[in-house]
């Protein structure tokens, strides 16, 4: 198969307009096929990390669109063809080979685009993008919330698209141990000064866990200099905890009125859907892979009801049944295998049918059944039945449509009541708790 990569590049324009084609597709110094695979040419590994992660599918279409029948694209690093100094200038600029950029090398996999956004996590994920695109009114920017809820994704997700949108930009990317690490060992050996000074060269500071600063007096004393020095200079800081502000006392009041200036954003553990749909994410991304099984009806599902609270968790659980699947070389996987792949992990048992959620709803409103499933309007019991009708859609893998059956109501208001209770939980503790007693006594009976 022939083709005339000028005018790949061209269609390449036309796709992702011209500011992106000079930031990145400008780099590409040559394009081979071999194969199903389309394989560039580019200066470093951060440049095809960044192309292969981002415009993968332009780039197959434009493929597809000049004859070729290409299905994935790959890369290669090339070497500067000569000693020119204007082509090892521009090569030495990419961000992780860089002097420009210290510490931690951002993780390829987190980005913006692959980051599942739902209702416990869309104003953190909000809030990261405004500032990875330089929303001027903000300097700071501080996630917190319990561990495995997608902080440290987002974390290295804005990392990821400042490098892009500038890659001159000096970023400093740490965890809160690394930080202590570093500042006990330049202490030791007397070059204090010399951390200070190549910390603070830096446009953008990250810090992952900031937990790990707090309770050690010296490494806290200096980490308040640092953030001090960044917010008086206008610089952007961004971290990440598992604490809110107010609860981080050892910052002191001045660095804590100044991050409360900024962006501050909790994620919240997610709910099924969001839970579900991050499932099925993270199974596409692993048979693009390679992995050709499948997973029977029901098995995802089942996860996603099992394993609450923790991303990390639900990914941990998939590799196993993924390490199972090869090992017991099934094409197929079944929700009998996953309980035993699963058992020691989560307590398995028959999940909730809609009529013992609508049975534990009742009980818990000191209700019956029939009032929830009958047209009477009183405020109780309105609340009860959407309650009911968001549980089942939650617990349960039945369409809507059965939903509505189950509780004699047609489809428009099972998603009406499924929307208000979305929207009343966040404002109504009480709703929260009352459904996470619902929970319980159904994961109980």
């Amino acid at each position: 198969m022939t083709f005339r990569w000028e005018t790949i590049r061209e269609n390449l324009q036309e796709l992702l307009g011209l500011e992106v084609f000079k930031k990145w597709i400008i780099d590409i110094d040559n394009a081979i096929i071999d194969g199903e695979r389309v394989i560039l040419s580019v200066p470093s590994r951060f440049v095809g990390d960044y192309i292969t992660e981002n415009y993968s599918q332009a780039i197959l279409k434009s493929f597809s669109q000049n004859g070729a029948k290409v299905s994935s694209v790959k890369f290669q690093v090339h070497k500067p063809k000569d000693g020119n100094p204007k082509t090892q200038k521009k090569n030495s600029t990419t961000p992780p080979d860089s002097k420009g950029q210290s510490g931690l090398r951002p993780d390829r996999r987190c980005t913006f685009s692959n980051f599942v956004v739902g209702e416990a996590n869309g104003k953190a994920h909000t809030a990261a993008w405004q500032i990875a695109n330089g929303a001027q009114n903000f300097k700071s920017l501080y996630l917190y919330g319990h561990v495995g809820l997608g902080k440290s994704h987002l974390l290295h997700a804005v990392c990821w698209m400042l490098m892009a949108k500038n890659p001159e930009m000096k970023t400093t990317f740490l965890t809160g141990q690394l930080f202590s690490d570093y500042y006990v060992k330049a202490n030791q050996n007397g070059v204090l000064l010399k951390f200070r000074e190549k910390l603070r060269t830096a446009n953008v500071l990250l810090v992952d866990d900031i937990q790990f600063i707090l309770g050690k007096k010296g490494t806290t004393q200096e980490f308040d200099l640092t953030l001090s020095h960044f917010l008086s200079d206008d610089k952007l800081v961004i971290m990440t905890g598992l604490q809110s502000i107010e609860e981080m006392k050892e910052l002191g009041p001045r660095i804590n009125s100044r991050l409360l200036q900024g962006l501050v954003e909790k994620l919240e553990p997610p709910d099924y859907d969001l839970r579900l749909r991050i499932l099925h994410q993270k199974l596409a991304e692993h048979k693009k892979e390679g992995y050709n099984f499948e997973f029977e009806d029901g098995v995802l599902e089942f996860i996603a009801n099992q394993i609450t609270g923790d991303v990390r968790r639900m990914e941990g659980a998939l590799h196993r049944i993924f390490v199972s699947a090869e090992y017991l070389r099934k094409r197929t996987f079944t929700l009998e295998m996953a309980g035993d792949t699963l058992s020691d992990i989560i307590k398995f048992h028959k999940p909730p049918t809609v009529e013992d959620i609508m049975k534990a709803v009742a009980k818990h409103h000191g209700i019956g059944v029939d009032e929830i499933k009958g047209p009477r309007r009183l405020r109780n019991i309105v609340r009860a039945r959407q309650i009911g009708i968001y549980l089942a859609h939650e617990l349960t893998s039945k369409s809507l449509p059965h939903i509505g059956s189950c509780f004699d109501r047609d489809r428009t208001t099972i998603i009406h009541s499924i929307k208000q209770i979305n929207i009343l939980k966040d404002k109504d503790k009480e709703i929260d708790y009352t459904m996470s007693d619902i929970r319980r006594s159904l994961r109980d009976a």
